[in-house]
């Protein structure tokens, strides 16, 4: 599966340091030990490298391993809740059909970008499920609840804020759920933010490993805090179209730009960043109305991939009339999604989260469409 090659090459200097001092997140290139990482998406620097070496494979391998258990695991959940929910042949034949083009879809785009997906469709439909079916606030909930509070929490550290818009889904979907005392709602809460946090903390013990490892044995090594390079992408995102300021999506653009004001300056450093958030910033106070023209095409640009994957689910919305329970999970989950395609570049695989999370509801009311109409069918 595909990966971008400055992650590939990364992934290769992470194996090599796992291999010799099984310390995760140290990279080894050239004969010199540094951070395997250069942004926040760690998990894929943590977790492939490892796979490669339990099972003794090669990064390529492990690449295809990692990436394709998380296609395959999505999707399958996915198809198993479908089912489920479903009770006509032809309902569950289009969820298969549905699914089936969402995971072609990610497997197109691969690389770290399938964890959107992933997150989504392993996520929302069990929930879906726990909610048609009414299940109450026991055993199978609550642990539910706490996979999805890790899933959520290591997603956002695989693909930066991947399971964020997912974690906002549960939170009003718990909310909505009757069959939950008030009091169960809050432990429902708790349980989410709890198990969503323990991610966290695991990386930032892993990241203290890292950096006492590399301050004993690399003398010019100096701890860093990695962390997504917001200012960097919301100013290329200027670049979407041709523009009077010359503005590109491309990361040389950028990194030419900061150097012009400040050549000193270190690629992705506090300084690169504070550089280019005076320049967005002076763009958006002296022409507001390009700023502004640059986010409506963007968001019909997004707006076209939602109606595309959610499709046959506009009808099906009128003819279901789904309940506010239903519906109101999905909107803080779709928006948060498509926001980078808004703010930064509405590049398919940058929306493959609202992407999956219009296919699923997309899916879920188009099936339940298809229900009854064939057993309004049957009655009359």
């Amino acid at each position: 599966m595909k990966i971008m090659e400055s992650r590939y090459q990364s992934l290769v200097s992470a194996l090599e340091g796992l291999k010799e001092v099984s310390v995760p997140l140290v990279g080894k290139a050239g004969g010199i030990f540094g951070v395997a990482n250069l942004s926040d998406d760690e998990g894929i620097y943590v977790f492939i490298p490892w796979i490669a070496r339990f099972f003794g494979i090669s990064i390529d391998n492990a690449i295809n391993l990692f990436l394709g258990f998380l296609l395959v695991t999505g999707l399958g959940v996915g198809y198993l809740c479908f089912h489920l929910l479903f009770k006509k042949t032809v309902s569950r034949l289009m969820a298969f059909f549905g699914l089936t083009l969402l995971g072609i879809a990610a497997y197109r785009f691969s690389d770290v970008y399938i964890v959107q997906m992933f997150a989504v469709t392993v996520i929302v439909p069990p929930a879906l499920l726990i909610h048609q079916k009414g299940v109450k606030f026991k055993g199978l909930v609550i642990g539910f609840l706490a996979l999805a509070g890790l899933i959520v929490g290591y997603a956002n550290l695989t693909r930066s804020q991947s399971g964020t818009s997912v974690f906002f889904f549960l939170i009003l979907w718990t909310a909505f759920q009757k069959p939950f005392y008030a009091k169960e709602k809050i432990y429902s809460f708790l349980i989410l933010v709890l198990f969503a946090l323990i991610p966290l903390y695991h990386f930032k013990h892993l990241d203290k490993e890292r950096d006492e490892f590399l301050v004993k044995n690399n003398p010019s090594y100096q701890p860093i805090s990695v962390a997504h390079p917001l200012w960097h992408a919301l100013y290329l995102g200027l670049g979407y179209r041709p523009n009077s300021y010359g503005i590109e999506w491309n990361d040389t653009f950028a990194w030419e730009k900061v150097k012009s004001v400040d050549p000193k300056a270190v690629y992705l450093s506090d300084e690169y960043n504070r550089i280019l958030k005076e320049q967005y910033l002076s763009i958006l106070k002296n022409d507001p109305g390009f700023v502004a023209r640059n986010f409506l095409l963007k968001s019909l640009r997004v707006g076209y991939y939602f109606l595309l994957f959610f499709n046959f689910g506009l009808l099906a919305y009128f003819y279901v009339k789904p309940t506010y329970e239903v519906v109101l999970p999905f909107l803080p989950l779709i928006f948060w999604a498509a926001l980078p395609g808004v703010l930064i570049m509405p590049a398919s695989p940058y929306l493959l989260g609202m992407i999956s999370a219009a296919a699923i509801f997309g899916i879920y009311l188009t099936g339940f469409a298809l229900d009854q109409y064939f057993m309004k069918r049957k009655k009359a």
